[in-house]
């Protein structure tokens, strides 16, 4: 117990978003962790959003929280937070950027979205690691945290930029056990 398990990789090619399903998001692991590798969007200067569903992707909702901390490569820092947002971005002030060379590695853990730990009142919270090409050309690196503004049990998680589509990458879903 304790070790991440690798579910699937789903590989993008000019998808409008990513998502994990029940048939992934079981009470078999606790913890889950998304893993991206190369992700380009196919507009530049977009944001990566997360959202979470309680009906398996019927809908999605509607209200977060987050806290980003990014520092880019021309020496920017990037604060960001939202009390009450929408989505719940996953990289900082600067844009993603889609020209040569520019993509979205890293990975975020979402801990236990089905509540099994006894604490049913708690919100699901994610926190993330993201390194990114920005669309003004420079590297830049964020620690983010987000959690949804609802206690009901997450089982759909859904990944999606904020205009136009992935173009390409692969985004591996892992879950954990604690036995």
């Amino acid at each position: 117990g304790g070790t991440f398990t690798h579910l699937l990789t789903t590989t993008a090619s000019n998808s409008s978003n990513i998502t994990f399903d029940s048939s992934y998001i079981t009470t078999t692991y606790l913890d889950y962790m998304i893993v991206f590798s190369g992700i380009k969007p196919a507009s530049n200067g977009v944001y990566p959003n997360l959202y979470f569903s309680t009906d398996n992707g019927s809908s999605y909702l509607s209200d977060y929280q987050d806290a980003r901390h990014a520092r880019n490569s021309g020496g920017s820092d990037t604060h960001s937070a939202s009390s009450s947002s929408s989505s719940m971005g996953i990289i900082g002030g600067n844009s993603l950027g889609n020209i040569t060379g520019m993509i979205l590695n890293g990975k975020i853990t979402i801990f236990d979205p089905l509540k099994q730990s006894g604490t049913t009142d708690a919100r699901t919270i994610f926190t993330g690691v993201i390194g990114y090409g920005t669309s003004g050309g420079y590297i830049a690196t964020v620690n983010v945290s987000a959690m949804s503004n609802s206690s009901t049990a997450v089982n759909n998680i859904k990944i999606q930029m904020n205009s136009g589509n992935i173009t390409s990458g692969k985004i591996s879903l892992y879950g954990r056990k604690v036995s």
